[in-house]
């Protein structure tokens, strides 16, 4: 075989081999992140973006509060006969539901600002471990709000002693985002906050005691 043809076929070999290394080192990284870095990835951006989440839905619900809220408006009203016992119990429904659409809006502004920005994380805390984590150049997680934010109140009552219960109204907050890492994750997050924590003196109906806690609704009017 002359010397042209044999050199030929000797760098159509290397040519060959060296695809079949450069193929077989992507297959490798591959199976690396797929086995290895997927994982601490997915749960890296769940913690990362439910935390960032709440945080947004929590600044939201401490704005509307400093916002709306006037210490000089009473969230409970409790009217007692001269006896000292509860005779009306009302919750001022009208306030909570202006709060309630303020801390969507604004909620709902947040955590949809927050997948805009996207959320960043460095490569090598995905390495899983400890010295190279918070090193590296960040990539970019894209999170996004999956409908709308959820609102709603409860109320609970509960025993604070002797002809002593104590009401409390809690906030619950509840969103949605889809992750979009190689594939696409769902994470929720949830926060509540205590809006009013009121302890009631005398005896209360057992219609309102009954109530242990619940969704508020319509305002609670009770007359024994």
């Amino acid at each position: 075989m002359p010397k042209k043809f044999k050199l030929k076929a000797i760098l159509c070999k290397k040519r060959i081999i060296a695809l079949a290394i450069f193929l077989a080192i992507i297959i490798f990284c591959w199976w690396f992140i797929v086995a290895n870095v997927n994982p601490i990835l997915r749960v890296i951006s769940e913690e990362k973006v439910r935390e960032l989440t709440i945080v947004a839905i929590n600044n939201a619900a401490d704005q509307t509060i400093d916002e709306m809220l006037d210490p000089n408006i009473n969230l409970v009203e409790v009217e007692k006969n001269n006896n000292g016992n509860v005779e009306m119990f009302q919750i001022n429904t009208l306030v909570l539901n202006s709060v309630s659409r303020r801390v969507a809006s604004l909620a709902q502004q947040n955590v949809s600002n927050l997948g805009r920005q996207g959320i960043f994380v460095p490569i090598g805390t995905l390495s899983g471990l400890t010295f190279l984590t918070g090193r590296g150049p960040s990539i970019n997680i894209q999170a996004h709000p999956v409908g709308t934010v959820d609102i709603h109140f409860l109320s609970n009552f509960s025993s604070a002693g002797i002809n002593q219960t104590r009401h409390t109204i809690r906030l619950i907050i509840e969103a949605e985002m889809s992750v979009i890492i190689p594939g696409v994750m769902s994470v929720s997050a949830k926060t509540e906050l205590i809006l009013t924590d009121t302890i009631i003196v005398g005896q209360i109906p057992d219609t309102v005691l009954n109530l242990n806690s619940g969704r508020i609704g319509q305002p609670l009017n009770f007359i024994p």
